[in-house]
């Protein structure tokens, strides 16, 4: 029964208007109401007293989603892998922010076994998605990591090259050296791409142009791609 229940509220989750003839939103946040609703676990009294909602409706919606994939898979139920992933990037999507809650690490911890438990097997499109996925954790090491391998190969697109140019800059002894690598870089990358680094947001930052070399140089090539 409960794990019927459960097949049956995620198989409309996603369409509100079915939900909340069945679910009350305004209590989603309630451990002990999702426990009742979701988990056949009735109560005469749920003990939420208050709001104390601090995510989205979907990320509650998601707290009891573990139980569905657990029971899926001891019931050899199709699709139990999709369940998992689908899951934790939806939680991770939601966690999401600028200052990083400690609740989204053990999701993350799940995104190498889920997507890439073998790096070997990647496409270089995947490792590019996945590098400027972890840059977006501050997992600098593992983008770094995955795109080293193909980081001279012909297919590696300007994003990727971009990044990886990014993701080396504290793999030199000091920002000499850098500077030296990042001209070096001019010619591969062409001038519209090179400049790019800079003027797209994402890549560089513009204190780097304050090396006196390294800003003539950009100065002598970017100066038409800025106007």
């Amino acid at each position: 029964m409960r794990y019927n229940n459960l097949v049956f509220i995620y198989s409309k989750y996603r369409n509100r208007e079915e939900v909340w003839h069945m679910l009350d939103p305004d209590m989603l946040y309630c451990k002990g109401y999702r426990k009742s609703q979701f988990l056949l676990h009735f109560r005469k009294s749920t003990n939420c007293w208050r709001d104390e909602r601090l995510w989205p409706d979907e990320y509650y919606m998601l707290k009891e989603f573990p139980h569905l994939t657990s029971s899926g898979s001891s019931r050899n139920a199709l699709h139990a892998d999709s369940l998992a992933k689908y899951y934790t990037t939806s939680m991770i999507r939601n966690l999401y922010a600028p200052i990083l809650p400690k609740e989204i690490y053990p999701h993350l911890a799940r995104i190498n076994r889920l997507f890439h438990p073998d790096d070997k097997v990647l496409s270089i499109e995947q490792r590019v998605r996945l590098a400027f996925f972890y840059c977006a954790f501050r997992k600098l090491d593992v983008a770094r990591a995955l795109l080293a391998p193909v980081a001279d190969h012909p297919q590696l697109d300007p994003e990727g090259r971009k990044l990886f140019i990014t993701l080396r800059a504290d793999s030199f002894k000091d920002q000499r050296e850098y500077v030296n690598y990042l001209i070096g870089q001019y010619a591969s990358l062409g001038q519209r791409e090179w400049c790019s680094i800079w003027t797209e947001g994402k890549y560089l930052s513009h204190l780097l142009l304050e090396d006196q070399k390294l800003k003539a140089f950009y100065n002598c090539n970017c100066q038409q791609e800025r106007n």
